[in-house]
Order: structure tokens, then sequence, then C-alpha cells
């Protein structure tokens, strides 16, 4: 039982050792995080369905591309909130 109790100490003590020493998103990395996580709340708040899928995501993408100034990405930020939209978000490997 103490072996246990100390493998999981040992292992939770690593854990968020890795994670403090992961390398950090690009600019590009942040703004599709930051597109996920707006795809996520719209998809939850009913904004997705009000505003349609084309608006929200000219929406989304003019806020993400502006938040981390990549503005000239506007394109690929669209087709890829669009593409968030229509499958479901909850599997990415982008972190939070």
């Amino acid at each position: 039982m103490k072996k246990i109790l100390f493998s999981i100490l040992l292992l939770s003590g690593c854990a968020g050792w890795f994670d403090n020493n992961k390398t950090p998103l690009t600019p590009q990395g942040q703004m599709n995080v930051c597109i996920r996580d707006e795809v996520r709340t719209y998809k939850d708040s009913g904004r997705l369905q009000a505003m349609g899928e084309w608006g929200a995501a000219q929406k989304i993408a003019n806020d993400c591309t502006k938040k981390y100034n990549l503005d000239h990405l506007y394109t690929q930020a669209v087709n890829n909130a669009r593409d968030m939209m229509k499958v479901s978000s909850e599997g990415t490997s982008l972190r939070r």
C-alpha cells in the first residue's frame, strides 16, 4: 500500500514538472487555441445557431487574429473556425 501511495505521489509530482517544461505555443498556435475556445463558447451559448456558421466563423477569426496580431492569417482563421465547428473540438490536441 505504501509503495502504491509513493508511486502516485511521485508520478503526480513529475506530471507537474513536465507541464511547466512544455514548449510554448507559437502565436499561430495560440490563435488556434483561441479559435477552438471561442467555437466551444459559441456552440454552448447558442450563438453559433443564431449567427450561422459563416457569420460566427468570421467574428471568431476577426477576434482571434486581432488578439494575436495575426491579421494576415484571417482567411486561414476563418477556415479553421469553420472546420472546428463541423467536428467535435473536444478531442483536439491544442492545449488550454
